[in-house]
């Protein structure tokens, strides 16, 4: 309902959906752990701007984004992924509905984050996919307070 001309009042971003801060979050030691990024569909939006924020701070910590499509076609930034070079970022790629049949899972990611405990994750997509894999990571002892989730209705 905006119109030119109209004066706004404009806020920093805050919550607990970005990346830890060395200065706020030093205490909790949150800035030393990895971080795993969990999309699912659209859910790639906010994530991909943390990807982006880590890179731009040279994120000292390993940064692993497990991304699920049902296709590849569904699939957005795709290009713009691939296209990402920073070493401490890896990438992993899901299409439900395409041969092989893959799923993002907790039980695949112990593959390339054995440590889960020691992890922050940030979840965002579809309610369903958030809530199963939000079971499985308490199921292999993750704390709660580190599992963050950023919902889209």
């Amino acid at each position: 309902s905006a119109k030119a001309g109209d004066e706004l009042i404009v806020f920093d971003p805050y919550g607990r959906f970005v990346l830890p801060d060395e200065k706020k979050d030093a205490t909790k030691t949150l800035d030393k752990k990895p971080i795993v990024l969990i999309a699912g569909g659209i859910g790639i939006t906010p994530l991909y701007c943390t990807l982006q924020s880590a890179i731009t701070r040279k994120y000292p910590n390993k940064v692993s984004l497990y991304y699920s499509t049902r296709t590849r076609e569904d699939m957005v930034f795709l290009d713009e992924l691939k296209k990402l070079n920073f070493p401490n970022i890896t990438i992993h790629l899901f299409f439900s509905n395409e041969i092989p049949k893959q799923r993002v899972s907790v039980e695949i990611m112990k593959k390339s984050v054995p440590q889960l405990k020691e992890c922050l994750f940030y979840l965002c997509g579809p309610i369903p996919l958030m809530d199963d894999i939000r079971q499985q990571l308490y199921a292999e002892g993750v704390d709660e307070e580190f599992v963050r989730q950023e919902d889209f209705k």
